[in-house]
């Protein structure tokens, strides 16, 4: 059942349970990172009972909307936004007696309305206590040109700047700009309003400025400011205020990236090596210290409350410069906010404690009081979480493993331990504050080294170690020695490569060590395309099949004249995908449009890339990871499908073929299939991106699917049930697929054996549009359960005859069917 988050009982100390109401949403392009923010703060407070929380969700047209708290796990605004009831709407009358049952409400609105004293002073003429800073604040900190005209004047800006309206640009006050602040890296456009990183370019003339501003006149308003393009050190700084009132700076954080570039909307949101982040920072203690100082006179200065993050710049010179106010900091679950916290001993839930408890200790400090829990009855037991690896879904295991970890904090039953599949093949166990960092490198960088960071504020609330411990690397036949002693669990994070081609699974099931997902069949089998697509077909099932493939082998096929020739079997007017054979849903998927971009294709391989540049072949919006050492590719038709789009609240479908690109859920349970809901993901591009699979915020998923009928469903459902027992799948895994609602048809592209588990993964939707929904938490926990049972009997079975009965297994399921 859901997870229960509101008990509706008194459990606390002190007589009653505190109520939150949380706003999220809002009309900026950052609507979904603040749906992540929402959602971040609800997974790391509110799972014990001394609170209870409702939402309201702010509309693109400013409308307030008191939603279902099962919402919060979408990607976007516009998974539920069509959703959105007029029964749900709030009338001014009926927000004011709403929220007058609340003791405090949180906004967590980036960008326009949320960070610029409109909801703040709607909120305040209403006399509502809230999180966060004045609508005075407000106006003058969020606006940038506001905000660097009285950074100037206490001298913390980072340099001029010019303020101009995108509508009528004085281009002879641009070119005296330009003229007077010359600079051989150009200079930087952002808007006026809005956050940190979206709408920011870089140009030179005043003519790649009108280029520029041509978005900026659509996307983000009536002004935009202009600033030297800058090659300091880049930095970012958190202050709270403690219980007295007093602004207390956390550790810095730099961060790095090539020179020449900066760090925009990617960088910043998905895990890459595109950029570095530093905490504690790379700078002298000297300047580090006066990074604190200037961060705590800036957030005294504009008068700010309770948080507030601040970015700038460290120049070679010594100079330090603030060049953005951030005052509804991001608070995603490995935000710069929370790592910052972490290395001075605050976990994500005692910080989010903190903010609540300075906002709201003036007219209910006896509910905040640190809540007593008895220890528990029964032991919990260790899960150890195995994230990372060397494929190009590296960084997609991270986010994985970091949010499982992060789940099952909350877990009464399990303690989840993180250990780093390092670049070296050996495994070390993570400490709390490395887990934050986005990319595989930077905590492999980490475990080497022993660092103390001592706090530098004074609460009294560090929970966790404030330094890292030196791990002594594990190898993997160590690892499993250490599990099978420890009697632990090991919930697999990895995709692709050995962690999903049964390598991993036949070492865990030598030492009898309980683990999720399928065995070594079922794993080695979903992830080979090729012989997957052979096991489909073989089913002779007319709606249920798999398109044909082209296997080539780069020993095989090593020149230029002999990929033209495959591509002579080609129908000319259709376009193709070519994907690794062996790797995970993302890497090196690719639309070839002729020849060309084949032979292309072939020589980034060959000369050994990493990443294919965005716009490099047909449709391509963002950059797509190469797998590593890969050989064998399968060349197989494209399929056009329907066009879906999420229009101002409403779901509109252009026919174009009768195909639907979807994924689908199938959960096992000792021979028994069920298969989830299934997901439409819509895509900018010709085919998923990484960003709309797991970046947080930017891909949109349907669930359930509106235009579905009861009869689709089943279809769905059964045909899947019956694949998964055909594959040998156990325990859970995830089909993507082609369905042709007209046809009935269902084309099966791959099966992930271990689906990717992000904060807003379609898995967690799917549970939670089950009839019995299940919150993220309690589907891990489900998850871990059943395999527990399953592997406890499948182990106790004749040793030797362990291969022999998955293999039978496999084939009485065939021959059933």
């Amino acid at each position: 059942m859901l997870y229960s988050i509101s008990h509706g009982k008194d459990s606390s100390s002190h007589g009653r349970v505190m109520k939150i109401l949380i706003f999220f949403g809002g009309p900026s392009l950052e609507s979904g990172i603040s749906l992540n923010s929402a959602r971040s703060l609800v997974d790391h407070l509110f799972h014990q009972d001394t609170w209870t929380f409702e939402l309201i969700f702010v509309s693109q047209s400013l409308d307030f909307y008191c939603i279902d708290k099962k919402w919060l796990y979408c990607n976007t605004t516009a998974d539920f936004e069509f959703k959105v009831l007029p029964s749900m709407r709030l009338s001014d009358e009926n927000f004011v007696d709403f929220a007058a049952q609340f003791d405090l409400i949180y906004p967590l609105i980036h960008g326009s309305f949320g960070e610029d004293g409109q909801l703040q002073e709607y909120l305040e003429s209403h006399h509502l206590n809230f999180v966060g800073s004045s609508s005075a604040t407000c106006r003058r900190a969020f606006f940038k040109s506001h905000a660097l005209a009285e950074l100037t004047l206490i001298d913390l800006a980072p340099g001029p700047f010019l303020k101009m309206g995108t509508q009528d640009p004085k281009l002879s006050v641009l070119e005296d700009f330009l003229k007077t602040h010359q600079t051989p890296n150009g200079f930087i456009i952002k808007p006026d309003v809005g956050g940190s990183s979206l709408g920011v370019e870089r140009f030179k003339t005043s003519d790649e400025f009108l280029s520029c501003l041509v978005q900026h006149k659509v996307l983000y308003g009536a002004y935009v400011v202009i600033e030297p393009f800058y090659t300091a050190q880049e930095f970012c700084i958190t202050v709270i205020q403690d219980l007295d009132g007093k602004a207390r700076a956390l550790m810095p954080c730099t961060i790095h990236y090539e020179s020449g570039e900066f760090f925009d909307f990617r960088k910043k949101y998905l895990p890459s090596t595109k950029s570095t982040w530093h905490c504690p920072p790379k700078c002298s203690s000297s300047v580090r210290d006066q990074l604190r100082i200037s961060a705590e006179r800036i957030f005294n200065f504009f008068q700010c409350r309770h948080i507030a993050r601040f970015d700038g710049w460290i120049f070679p010179d010594g100079k330090i410069g603030f060049s953005d106010i951030n005052l509804i900091s991001g608070m995603e679950q490995n935000s710069l906010v929370f790592m910052q916290a972490a290395v001075c001993g605050l976990s994500h839930q005692r910080l989010c404690e903190h903010i609540i408890k300075i906002a709201s200790q003036k007219i209910v400090a006896p509910t905040l009081q640190p809540k007593v829990t008895a220890k528990p009855l029964v032991k919990k037991k260790k899960v150890f979480i195995v994230f990372g690896g060397e494929t190009a879904e590296r960084q997609v295991s991270l986010m994985s493993g970091s949010n499982v970890w992060l789940k099952l904090r909350a877990s009464s039953l399990y303690e989840p331990i993180p250990y780093l599949l390092a670049l070296d093949h050996c495994l070390y166990q993570i400490a709390y504050h490395h887990m934050l960092y986005h990319t595989i490198e930077e905590i492999y960088e980490h475990v080497h080294y022993t660092t103390h960071c001592p706090s530098p504020i004074s609460l009294d609330l560090q929970d966790i170690k404030q330094a890292s411990f030196s791990s002594s690397p594990l190898t993997i036949t160590e690892f499993c020695s250490y599990a099978q002693k420890q009697d632990a669990f090991v919930f697999l994070a990895l995709h692709g490569g050995e962690g999903e081609d049964g390598s991993w699974q036949r070492r865990l099931s030598e030492y009898k060590i309980p683990f999720n997902g399928s065995y070594e069949q079922g794993s080695a089998l979903g992830m080979d395309k090729y012989l997957t697509a052979i096991m489909i077909n073989e089913l002779q099932l007319n709606h249920l099949y798999a398109l044909p493939k082209i296997l080539i082998n780069l020993n095989e096929y090593p020149t230029v004249r002999s990929l033209e020739v495959l591509m002579s079997h080609f129908e000319l007017d259709q376009y193709w995908i070519i994907k690794p054979r062996h790797d995970g849903c993302s890497a090196g998927i690719i639309v070839l449009s002729c020849f060309r971009d084949l032979q292309r294709y072939y020589e980034l391989i060959v000369s050994e890339q990493s990443v294919i540049p965005a716009g490099l072949f047909y449709s391509q919006n963002q950059p797509v990871e190469l797998p590593k050492k890969a050989q064998e590719f399968i060349i197989e038709r494209y399929i056009q499908t329907d066009r879906v789009l999420s229009v101002d609240g409403k779901i509109h479908r252009q026919q174009v073929s009768g195909w639907l690109e979807l994924t689908q859920t199938v959960l096992e349970f000792q021979g028994s299939y069920h298969a989830f809901e299934p997901s439409l993901t819509l895509s900018s591009g010709a085919v998923l991106s990484l960003e709309e699979k797991f970046q947080g915020g930017t891909g949109t998923n349907l669930t359930p699917i509106p235009f579905l009928s009861e009869d689709d469903r089943s279809c769905l459902k059964e045909s899947l049930c019956l694949a998964a027992k055909a594959l040998a799948i156990y325990n859970y895994a995830r089909f993507d697929l082609f369905y042709h609602q007209e046809l009935k048809e269902i084309i099966i592209i791959e099966v992930n054996t271990l689906p990717a588990l992000t904060a807003s993964t379609v898995l967690f939707h799917q549970a939670l549009a089950e009839e019995v929904p299940y919150h993220p938490t309690e589907l891990l926990e489900l998850l871990i359960t059943r395999s527990l049972l399953d592997k406890a009997v499948f182990y106790a079975q004749d040793a030797g005859n362990k291969d022999n009965h998955i293999e039978k297994s496999s084939v009485l399921m065939n021959s059933e069917l």
